[in-house]
């Protein structure tokens, strides 16, 4: 996922909670209520947040991983082409 999805999606999620809140201060006038359908929205938008945050730097924490592994096994490769060439 790239920087700009991730982004579009936190201020996607930005927008809609800022949507949500103005129209639940018009159409509902029961403080509480209020209250308890902002705290819903609003976690339902930071758990929207946080998996598009582990989709974004899970990928790249596995891509820098692979390309470190694959680093470490060419240099072990040739180590053991350079020590089976000392030995004949």
């Amino acid at each position: 996922m790239r920087v700009i999805v991730f982004v579009a999606i936190i201020i996607a999620s930005a927008v809609f909670f800022g949507l949500f809140t103005t129209l639940d201060e018009s159409f509902i006038h029961d403080t509480t209520l209020e209250f308890t359908y902002e705290s819903v929205i609003l976690t339902i938008t930071i758990g929207g947040i946080g998996i598009a945050a582990a989709k974004y730097y899970g990928d790249e924490t596995a891509n820098t991983t692979i390309r470190e592994i694959k680093k470490i096994l060419s240099d072990l490769n040739q180590r053991l082409d350079n020590l089976e060439s000392k030995l004949k």
